[in-house]
């Protein structure tokens, strides 16, 4: 796999309303949440809708082929392991050796088998939901939310922002949902607010030096503060396109408005220099002392 050339940050910025209009931070507590609701909403009609799935599937024909030949193979795999740990501290025998062949054909007849029946599985479970929605998972998952006049005053861009990320959280984590490794999410009240890229418009720096920006019907301005991680300089990277903005969110915290913004930056490929070397002397006066072979750099750090 190629190394990824960028690295995904996340910079939180405060926002405050430009017109400093009650009526919208009002808005933005309600969407607020109407958001805490629809995430566990949906994530819970998934997993209902997956074990729905999977329970039709469990008596399909083709299916149910592959189990009667996987469960036995399942079944001689641990008779080999248990036989093979028994014979663990002897030496290489041909009975351990005839052990060990057994053993590898029966795990790549099991791997053929196990992956024949994950594609057929996703096949059949695709096949059930189109017949049901005519649509595709993902699209399925903004239908349910949508379709529910409980989160109908949410912006659509807002909605398709929550149906991507629960999906996407869900797909990764059902498996072990599955096994019981894992216990389905629970979003706690406070979610962020999400939303697609498209939907900041209008970064501009005004000749005042503030920073303003446009989100949906909301016109804000960014307050950096002390500016410590030099989010001013992320946001001026990401005004002339040197970064590229991703899907972000917005979240209210202590009557504060503040913007996640989410960047792709390109990672800074450095060259080392093998030979320059830093020599560090940890003393009893001084706590550490230092220099750099072969140039005028060096220095002290601490004091006792």
């Amino acid at each position: 796999m190629m190394e990824k050339n960028t690295t995904i940050v996340t910079r939180k910025i405060e926002l405050r309303i430009s017109d400093e209009s009650e009526m919208k931070y009002n808005d933005l507590k309600n969407w607020s949440t109407i958001v805490d609701k629809a995430h566990n909403y949906l994530i819970n009609e998934l997993y209902l809708q997956d074990y729905y799935c999977k329970q039709i599937i469990s008596k399909s024909e083709e299916v149910t082929k592959i189990d009667q030949v996987l469960n036995p193979l399942l079944e001689i795999e641990k008779i080999i392991n248990t036989q093979i740990k028994e014979l663990k501290d002897e030496e290489e025998t041909n009975e351990k050796k005839e052990l060990l062949e057994k053993k590898k054909l029966n795990e790549e007849q099991i791997k053929e088998l196990k992956k024949k029946r994950s594609t057929l599985i996703k096949e059949e479970r695709s096949n059930i939901l189109f017949d049901q929605y005519s649509l595709s998972e993902q699209g399925i998952a903004n239908r349910l939310l949508t379709s529910n006049k409980d989160f109908n005053s949410l912006p659509s861009y807002i909605n398709a922002a929550i149906s991507n990320t629960v999906y996407k959280l869900f797909c990764n984590d059902i498996n072990d949902v599955s096994r019981g490794k894992k216990s389905l999410r629970n979003y706690r009240s406070g979610q962020p607010i999400p939303f697609m890229k498209t939907m900041i418009r209008h970064l501009e720096k005004n000749n005042d030096g503030r920073y303003t920006m446009t989100w949906g019907n909301f016109d804000f301005y960014l307050h950096f503060g002390e500016d410590k991680s030099n989010n001013k300089i992320i946001v001026d990277r990401c005004k002339d396109e040197t970064y590229k903005i991703c899907d972000s969110s917005i979240q209210l915290a202590k009557n504060k408005i503040f913007l996640n913004l989410v960047v792709e930056i390109p990672k800074e490929h450095k060259e080392i220099d093998i030979n320059k070397v830093i020599g560090i002397d940890l003393g009893l006066n001084i706590p550490i002392a230092f220099a750099v072979k072969g140039t005028p750099v060096k220095g002290t750090i601490g004091d006792w």
